[in-house]
């Protein structure tokens, strides 16, 4: 602008003589455009760096900002790297809330996968009682439908930041104990043997007797063991049948078996996980068992039945999820029922995304809030004298962890047919 309006000044200078004591109209115009122009550049400077200074602080701002959300972020995802298998049931709770209730949507996808533990009792083969064989699936989304990706025989158990695997060793005189090791420990070891053919009293078992231990639940560090033994070995003998909760560990090899007065078998007192029940029914010895649609808590009466058998009450608390981190069933039985008429119990995941419903003889397991759950069912065929002791579940980014570890300890091979 300053270049255009001295090259028309000297332009009407070079014209002649100015008019009106030196100065026309437009002379006049032009002089004071130029005069109005010079005031103003100053503030426009001024308008100009202050825009630019305050462009700058909030690049700075921003960029800070981006570097704490950033930071938090990795620090907020190490933080929950380093949570219990158990939690992150409550983490993808917050970040991925659960489809609602009678709502199906068309792009909903499979978010979970669980392992499923099941156990199959056989008549001894060499005397009294029961024998009873383990076998684990992971079940988990595949070509857009959950499939069994995984399979093997004992119950691998999700326990803290690593997987246990929980055996059931036969003594060859007809007892069987259960014991439990990390996995990566039982597979450097060629896995647990399913049984011992050696001479003379093995581990757990009493000194003369035989001793028979079941599996009726594991989940999170717990497992509920019925325990029953025979002093003399014979089927004439009367036998002492105790349940007893334990923490994974107490299965070692080391502690493992019995035959130990109670004071001196490795368990957990109800009261230790549930506040307040010192002064309940339920004393050193209790159980937990499955019925439908939750796990329960047994105690014994201190007398016995008519027949000599312990006598099992039901005892109406709540399970804390240190034992049990996901106990709700988020379907009606109206709801199970029309899926399958045939469904005893039924397991839900916290992801409100998949329904494992138990038949006698199947499991179906169902995406139920996927428009076409019927095409995308899984059906897995059960044995008649098979009975789910544990269901552990894995949400979004910890399925793909669940897969690869489930593959390398669990095997094909080791299923019995």
């Amino acid at each position: 602008m300053d270049d255009r309006f001295d090259r028309q000044l000297k332009e009407d200078l070079a014209r002649g003589p100015l008019t009106r004591d030196g100065f026309d109209e437009r002379l006049r115009r032009r002089i004071e455009e130029r005069l109005d122009f010079s005031r103003r550049a100053p503030r426009r400077m001024l308008l100009s760096a202050a825009v630019y200074a305050t462009a700058g602080m909030l690049a700075i701002a921003a960029f800070w900002t981006g570097v704490w959300r950033w930071t938090g972020t990795e620090r907020h995802s190490a933080d929950e790297l380093a949570m219990p298998v158990h939690e992150q049931a409550a983490v993808s709770d917050q970040r991925y809330p659960a489809i609602p209730d009678g709502q199906a949507l068309v792009n909903a996808e499979i978010r979970s996968a669980f392992l499923i533990g099941l156990r199959r009792d056989e008549p001894n083969p060499e005397g009294a009682g029961v024998i009873s064989e383990y076998r684990t699936m992971l079940i988990a989304e595949r070509d857009g439908m959950p499939q069994v990706v995984a399979e093997g025989s004992g119950i691998l158990m999700p326990f803290g930041q690593e997987f246990w695997l929980i055996r059931a060793l036969r003594d060859g005189k007809g007892g069987q104990r259960l014991t439990a090791a990390p996995a990566e420990m039982s597979a450097a070891d060629g896995g647990v043997p399913e049984e011992s053919g050696g001479e003379g009293d093995e581990p757990g078992t009493a000194p003369g007797g035989i001793i028979q231990e079941q599996l009726l639940f594991a989940g999170n560090q717990y497992v509920s063991v019925r325990q029953v033994a025979w002093e003399a070995g014979t089927e004439s003998s009367a036998p002492r049948e105790r349940w007893w909760v334990k923490n994974v560990t107490m299965l070692t090899a080391e502690l493992s078996g019995s035959g130990k007065p109670s004071s001196e078998e490795p368990h957990v007192a109800l009261f230790e996980l549930i506040p307040g029940e010192e002064a309940g029914p339920a004393g050193e010895e209790w159980a937990i068992i499955r019925e439908p649609g939750r796990w329960a808590v047994r105690y014994p009466e201190e007398s016995e039945g008519t027949d000599g058998r312990r006598v099992w009450r039901a005892l109406p608390v709540t399970l804390p999820p240190a034992v049990v981190s996901h106990d709700r069933l988020d379907l009606g039985w109206d709801e199970i029922a029309a899926m399958d008429p045939l469904a005893m119990d039924a397991y839900t995941s916290p992801a409100g995304d998949l329904a494992a419903l138990v038949r006698s003889d199947a499991l179906r397991v169902v995406p139920y809030r996927l428009p076409d759950a019927a095409l995308r069912t899984l059906t897995v065929s059960l044995d008649e004298n098979e009975t789910v002791v544990m269901v552990q579940w894995a949400l979004d980014r910890y399925v793909d962890s669940w897969k690869r570890q489930a593959s390398l300890w669990l095997k094909p091979d080791r299923v019995r047919p």
